[in-house]
């Protein structure tokens, strides 16, 4: 029996290590020359556990699917428990919104991973009040390291979605949307990100979510910038259903239900009007990582809450590197 036992439990080992030996890479390319010709290729090609990875580059492909029972055209239908990640750093493989209906349908997974794209543009979304979501949730997802802007009528990213399939949103830019999450779902966590919420409308909120269906929800370690609330609740706000805190809010109020100040919520949070901006190393330059001396960086919380880094990237600022010269090499300089 107990050599029955082991045989079993040495073929499930070998079994499972077989399962992730064979797990896969798709190489996308913007000229159709890799593994699959576009990125929804791939992503159709793709198992369980593969990574579609995706070189820098323009990707203007759609595909047509079906949200809430309204036909759409998205860049990229994301419906496996796969990565979908872009091979360069800081944002070089782009999925342009031009003429279509959003950038990333993600739907039937409950572990999908969409990491490190630029998305970017105005969604068509007629029948929505505004436009539509640039990025839009309907299962089990995370979703980090993107940049995603200039959807300055509508949201960034719309979590929709209310099984107990965790959802995270961390480590993301959201910059120049009217919304830059709207959350109606249940287990969902917000945290690490860069919002700039849309001022060139009425509105702009950086982080949005309804009570009637958000539960189990994590707002934390975000910068939330600009806009007219950073965060916002409607019609009524449950202080069961969510947790805010360790958020840094810049020339905009954190406001839950319109009538709720900073003050009455986890004191963790701070408005960094009274302590200065977030002091990034330079946002003009598209540079959102801290200086050293950020009062969002480790150990200088004002209030001396242990919050760790707060926003989307930690201190990194680089140096410049030096070299000993004489005065004999200065002068040489200015002859």
């Amino acid at each position: 029996m107990k050599r029955s036992l082991c045989i079993f439990a040495i073929a499930m080992i070998a079994a499972f290590t077989a399962s992730l030996s064979i797990a896969r890479t798709w190489y996308v390319k913007a000229d159709g020359t890799g593994d699959a010709p576009t990125i929804q290729a791939g992503i159709d090609s793709a198992a369980t556990g593969d990574t579609v990875l995706v070189a820098s580059g323009t990707y203007t492909s759609s595909v047509d699917v079906s949200i809430e029972g309204v036909p759409r055209k998205v860049n990229v239908y994301l419906n496996k428990n796969i990565l979908l990640t872009a091979e360069e750093p800081f944002h070089k493989a782009v999925l342009d919104l031009t003429g279509i209906d959003g950038a990333v349908y993600i739907d039937e997974t409950y572990a999908a991973v969409l990491r490190g794209f630029k998305i970017q543009g105005q969604p068509r979304w007629p029948d929505w009040s505004g436009s539509g979501p640039s990025v839009y949730c309907g299962s089990g997802c995370t979703i980090e390291l993107n940049r995603i802007e200039n959807n300055w009528y509508g949201t960034g990213i719309y979590i929709q979605d209310d099984s107990l399939d965790p959802k995270y949103l961390r480590h993301n830019l959201l910059l120049h949307n009217y919304a830059g999450v709207h959350v109606c779902g249940a287990k969902v966590t917000v945290e690490n990100n860069t919002i700039f919420s849309d001022t060139a409308t009425e509105f702009g909120v950086s982080v949005f979510f309804s009570p009637e269906c958000a539960a189990d929800l994590l707002i934390e370690n975000n910068i939330l910038v600009w806009g007219d609330r950073a965060v916002d609740c409607y019609p009524s706000c449950d202080p069961s259903a969510y947790s805010i805190r360790c958020n840094a809010i810049y020339e905009t109020i954190l406001d839950t239900k319109q009538t709720t100040s900073i003050a009455a919520l986890d004191a963790s949070n701070f408005e960094l009007g009274a302590y200065g901006d977030p002091q990034f190393c330079g946002a003009a330059a598209n540079n959102f990582y801290l200086q050293s001396d950020s009062p969002c960086a480790p150990g200088n919380h004002p209030r001396g809450y242990d919050c760790g880094y707060i926003g989307a990237y930690p201190v990194n600022c680089g140096t410049t590197a030096t070299k000993m010269k004489t005065w004999g090499n200065i002068k040489d300089l200015y002859r």
